[in-house]
């Protein structure tokens, strides 16, 4: 991938020399939508995981679900 630049003996009159000039508001808006689709995206799985998971635990009890889901204390030690 060239500039285009041959000399670089006068500095004031070269403009920008990366690619994609003049692409940066459609970059900018694309990137921010797809921020914005992803955090909608997140909240709505887990808002479903949230409602499963409250199901669960309705119908069968905390202590039934926290067995069913082996769930172990973890000891931490203070080796201070």
């Amino acid at each position: 991938m060239s500039t285009g630049i041959s000399s670089w003996s006068n500095p004031d009159a070269i403009t920008a020399i990366y690619p994609f000039v003049g692409s940066e508001v459609l970059l900018t808006v694309a990137g921010v939508a797809f921020w914005i689709w992803w955090h909608i995206k997140q909240i709505q799985d887990e808002n479903r995981e949230l409602a499963e998971a409250a199901a669960a635990h309705q119908t069968a009890g905390v202590k039934k679900v926290m067995e069913s889901q082996r769930v172990t204390p973890v000891l931490v030690t203070d080796k201070t």
